[in-house]
């Protein structure tokens, strides 16, 4: 069992990703740094303490466009979109060095939710972010 983080759930914050991970130690992650830091959290505090219990990595980045949205209404609020291209300040680069560090070797998904042009031009410059990165 592995448990996703999301905004508009139970379990968007950081705060309440690490006291859900806490509560239910046999429960792994499928750690999504976009929805994470939309919420304020910071994916490479989760990797470098829970490495060991990632199942799967979802990479995503975000645009907050109107921040004046409450996060429970967070579709309104913002947008996903290639790795680098957020203005939250996620460092998907960062968070992959850190999971390598930790020796961590699993499934890392690149995740384009939104497309505001042809799919294959933003999965691009999501790989061309990550072999820059050194991946």
């Amino acid at each position: 069992v592995a448990l996703h983080n999301h905004l508009g759930t139970l379990v968007e914050s950081q705060e309440e990703l690490e006291a859900f991970l806490e509560r239910c130690p046999g429960c792994r992650l499928i750690l999504d740094t976009a929805h994470l830091a939309a919420a304020g959290g910071d994916p490479i505090a989760i990797v470098r303490r829970y490495a060991a219990r990632i199942e799967v990595m979802h990479l995503k980045d975000w645009i907050t466009t109107h921040p004046e949205v409450s996060l429970r209404e967070w579709p309104k609020r913002g947008r996903f979109c290639e790795l680098g291209a957020g203005n939250i300040g996620l460092d998907n680069a960062e968070v992959m060095h850190a999971l390598t560090a930790a020796g961590w070797d699993g499934w890392c998904f690149v995740e384009h939710d939104t497309h505001l042009q042809d799919p294959l031009k933003d999965l691009a410059i999501s790989r061309e972010y990550l072999r820059r990165a050194g991946f």
